[in-house]
């Protein structure tokens, strides 16, 4: 997940986002390689699993967002 290493989490962590970008990519490329050769029951099953785990990374990334106000709350761990 992209999100921890944004500046809006933590400031100063562009080695963070470039690594988790670059990981990115590669999972988006991989995926889109298995959508265009996958038959239809399986982009079927993967999409829904696909679209629940980006709303509950959504979700998680808006709770952190909205529970710790601050760069310092949201850096430390619990």
């Amino acid at each position: 997940m992209v999100f921890y290493g944004l500046p809006i989490v933590h400031p100063n962590s562009i080695l963070v986002v470039t690594i988790n970008g670059i990981g990115l990519v590669i999972e988006a490329v991989y995926l889109t390689i298995f959508f265009l050769f996958s038959d239809k029951k399986n982009k079927k099953k993967m999409g829904v699993v696909l679209a629940t785990e980006a709303h509950f990374m959504a979700a998680v990334a808006l709770g952190v967002l909205l529970d710790a106000h601050t760069h310092q709350r949201r850096s430390s761990a619990p």
